[in-house]
């Protein structure tokens, strides 16, 4: 039979699970230099996950500004006919300025998403690092955590009492609502381009696939930027790999 562990408990037993499997060490001992090294890489990448979100917010928000100052720019000299006719009506040119300023936030946005999950891996990665060690170390004391399903936390929004958001969720899940807006632009523009009576025969067409190559190569880009780790780990079910030295 199969006991399990209590998750749960009071004040009264605090110190008690917290340090039962703990033990004295030196401060020399490899144990403690390795949670010591565990927590400071875990600062250092939390800290650099909000540094490229700031960076990568100032990029998105200037495409995404270019793209509409430019926009607003080809469609005022057309106010007699509706916003749709006047996109339609866009010389060629015009049309591929906007396509390829659309291109370039959802590329921003899907890079944002990228390293949104990357810096969640590497967080996850040393947070994992400090569960195994610290028990033996500190106690389980990064572990051990309010619990919120008591009175004074709620998950409610409008509530002013707080609760264990996922700070990391919430940035990834508003990056991939602005890459889906953003490729719901892109798509827009190729639909407002292939709408006019599109000829492709015409010179238009190699210009017009040009950019449709450079979107579709520039997506691609991004989303294969980690192969260099997929021979090595993926043929096993093991939760652990040691990399090899020229990765």
């Amino acid at each position: 039979m199969v006991i399990m562990e209590k998750r749960y408990f009071g004040d009264d037993e605090y110190f008690k699970r917290l340090f039962e499997r703990a033990k004295k060490c030196e401060d020399n001992s490899p144990e403690k230099i390795a949670l010591d090294y565990c927590h400071d890489i875990r600062k250092f990448e939390t800290s650099l996950s909000w540094t490229r979100g700031s960076y990568f917010w100032v990029f998105i928000a200037a495409s995404f500004t270019a793209y509409l100052a430019v926009a607003d720019k080809f469609v005022k000299c057309r106010d007699s006919l509706t916003l749709f006719e006047r996109l339609i009506t866009l010389p060629f040119m015009e049309k591929i300025i906007l396509l390829i300023l659309s291109s370039v936030c959802f590329l921003f946005c899907l890079s944002w998403l990228l390293v949104n999950k990357g810096s969640k891996f590497w967080q996850k990665n040393w947070e994992e690092h400090i569960d195994k060690i610290e028990d033996a170390i500190t106690g389980s004391l990064y572990k051990t955590i309010l619990n919120t399903h008591a009175e004074q936390f709620s998950k409610c929004p409008l509530s002013k009492k707080e609760y264990n958001y996922s700070l990391s969720k919430i940035t990834t899940f508003t990056s991939i609502m602005l890459m889906v807006l953003a490729f719901c632009l892109v798509i827009f523009h190729i639909i407002i381009i292939l709408l006019n009576n599109f000829s492709f025969t015409e010179i238009k067409c190699p210009v017009f696939l040009l950019v449709l190559i450079f979107i579709g190569w520039g997506a691609k880009s991004l989303l294969n930027c980690d192969g260099n780790r997929e021979s090595e780990n993926k043929n096993t079910s093991e939760k652990w790999f040691t990399r090899s030295e020229n990765n």
